[in-house]
C-alpha cells in the first residue's frame, strides 16, 4: 500500500495513545485498555491504514474491549456508545489544536490541516482548551450532527473489526503479559518497586504490536529483565525455555519506545491526519473539521 514502516509505526502509536487516554477518561480497567490496543494491532495487521483511519478503529476497539471485558458505562442509564463517542470527540477537539506540533508530521500531509489553527498563538490555544465542555457533553455540544457523524463512523468501524477478527475475541484478555507477570513476581519474590517498574513496562508493550508477535509470558520476562537486570544469568529459562533471542527483541523494542523522538509529548498528544484516500470523517476539510473551525473562530 506504499506506507513506510516509520509512517505505520507513527499511526499505530497515535492510535494506541488515543485508546489509552480514552480508557483513562472512561475509567476503564487496565485489562480493558490492553485488550483494545491488542485488537487495534491485530486489525491493522490484516487491513491497511490506507483503508481505515486510526480514530474510528481506536474508538471501535475501545467499544469492543468494553464488551469483551464486560465493562459498563459510568453512571446508571448511560449508553456505552454515547460515552465512547463523547470521549473521542473530546480528544479530537483537544488534539486538533496541536496540528503541526508533532515532530513526525509530514508538512505535505498537514498543510490542509492547519486551516485557521496556524494563526493561533499558544495562549489562544490554551484558552480554547480551557473552554472545552466536560467530556460527557462534548459529543452533543454542536448538536445532533456531530454526534451522528461520530456514531455512524464508530458503528461502521466496530462491524469491520468484528468481521476481520471472526467475532472471536474472548481469548485476548487471557494472553496479556500482566497476568503472567503477577505469577512471575510471586515466584521471583520481587519487591514492590521492581514489580511496579515491570508492570509499567508491560503497559508500554501494549503501544506496540509485541502481543501479536510474542507470547505474553515472553513480554512479561522482558519487563522483569528491564526492571531488575539479572546480569548474564538466563533466569527466564524456567518460565519460557531457551527463548533468549525473543526476550532480547522485546527488551530492545521497549527501550526504543522510550525515545523522546518517538513517544515524546509532541508526538503522543498531537493530531495526525489519516492516510485514507479521500480523507477520513474527521480529517482536515471534513464536515466535522469545518464545524469545529466555525465554533472556535467565534470562541
Amino acid at each position: 500500500d506504499g506506507i513506510t514502516v516509520v509512517c505505520e509505526r507513527a499511526h499505530r502509536l497515535h492510535g494506541t495513545s488515543l485508546v489509552i487516554e480514552a480508557s483513562l477518561l472512561l475509567r476503564l480497567g487496565p485489562s480493558t485498555s490492553a485488550t483494545a490496543c491488542a485488537v487495534l494491532h491485530r486489525f491493522f495487521h490484516r487491513r491497511s491504514l490506507a483503508e481505515f483511519d486510526v480514530w474510528t478503529i481506536a474508538a471501535g476497539c475501545t467499544l469492543i474491549a468494553c464488551k469483551v471485558e464486560e465493562e459498563e458505562a459510568s453512571g446508571a442509564g448511560r449508553s456505552l456508545m454515547r460515552e465512547t463517542v463523547a470521549v473521542y470527540h473530546h480528544l479530537f477537539r483537544r488534539r486538533r489544536l496541536r496540528v503541526g506540533h508533532a515532530a513526525s508530521d509530514d508538512p505535505a500531509s498537514t498543510t490542509g490541516a492547519r486551516s485557521h489553527l496556524a494563526s493561533l498563538d499558544e495562549s489562544v490555544r490554551r484558552n480554547l482548551l480551557r473552554s472545552h465542555v466536560p467530556t460527557r457533553a462534548s459529543a452533543a455540544v454542536h448538536g445532533s450532527v456531530a454526534s451522528a457523524i461520530w456514531t455512524r463512523a464508530v458503528r461502521t468501524a466496530e462491524g469491520e473489526i468484528l468481521r476481520e477478527t471472526g467475532f472471536v475475541l474472548h481469548w485476548i484478555p487471557d494472553m496479556h503479559p500482566h497476568k503472567f507477570l503477577l505469577y512471575m513476581i510471586r515466584m521471583l519474590k520481587l519487591g514492590s518497586s521492581a514489580a511496579q517498574a515491570a508492570w509499567e513496562y508491560c503497559n508500554d508493550s501494549t503501544r506496540l504490536d509485541l502481543g501479536t508477535r510474542f507470547g505474553g509470558e515472553v513480554i512479561a520476562c522482558a519487563a522483569i529483565h528491564l526492571a531488575v537486570p539479572q546480569g548474564s544469568e538466563a533466569w527466564y529459562v524456567a518460565f519460557v525455555g531457551n527463548r533468549g533471542v525473543d526476550v532480547a527483541s522485546v527488551c530492545n523494542a521497549l527501550l526504543a519506545l522510550h525515545d523522546e523522538r518517538v513517544t515524546g509529548p509532541a508526538n503522543m498528544q498531537a493530531f495526525l491526519p489519516s492516510l485514507v484516500e479521500g480523507g477520513a470523517f474527521n480529517d482536515p476539510g471534513s464536515e466535522l473539521w469545518k464545524m469545529l473551525d466555525a465554533v472556535e473562530m467565534t470562541a
